[in-house]
């Protein structure tokens, strides 16, 4: 982040900002070296599906606003990293960068006798 600024700014702050405004001297620009080595990633492809939800959780994705389908999506994929199955190599077998805060899981508690 540039000094510039005194926080980092709001999506509804640069959603405003004029183009000229932006500083790109951070950035490094994109050499042929750069273009040499890159991967084309493509997007997993999406499934459309019939789930029963509470509808208490529907209303509350929902009223997040416009993508909500997706932060569903993306709340299952990080339950999905935390399941024992998922193992080493989860995130190449997801397609996806891990979150930045991982989802933890409540421990299983033994019920004694």
């Amino acid at each position: 982040m540039s000094r510039r600024y005194a926080r980092e700014l709001t999506a509804d702050e640069l959603a405003v900002q004029p183009d000229d405004a932006i500083d790109y001297s951070e950035i490094p620009e994109l050499d042929e070296a750069f273009w040499r080595t890159a991967k084309l990633v493509q997007p997993e492809k999406t499934e459309a599906i019939s789930l029963r939800v509470k509808t208490s959780v529907l209303e509350a994705f929902r009223a997040q606003g416009r993508g909500y389908q997706s932060r569903m999506n993306a709340v299952l994929e990080a339950y999905v990293r935390t399941l024992p199955q998922a193992g080493p190599g989860a995130d190449q077998r997801l397609k996806t960068t891990p979150p930045s805060q991982p989802v933890k899981r409540a421990r299983k508690t033994q019920k004694t006798p």
